[in-house]
């Protein structure tokens, strides 16, 4: 069975930051850790959003990213 894989360009998926009240990403890497892993799980359960794509929007490793619960 063949899936087709789905891929969100950048742009998109800053629009989704914005639409969850991240102006800029320096506000999201100064968030408080809770509230920050909380949009970072948002922004990952959207189709199409790779954590090394999101890494290199945020700045935030991939690690973290990969960790925030």
């Amino acid at each position: 069975e063949y899936k087709e894989e789905v891929r969100m360009s950048d742009s998109e998926v800053m629009e989704h930051l914005h639409r969850l009240g991240i102006t800029n990403i320096r506000s999201l890497q100064k968030m408080e850790r809770a509230k920050r892993n909380e949009i970072l799980v948002m922004i990952k359960e959207l189709n199409g959003v790779t954590l090394r794509q999101l890494s290199r929007i945020t700045g935030i490793s991939k690690s973290v990213i990969h960790k925030a619960r």
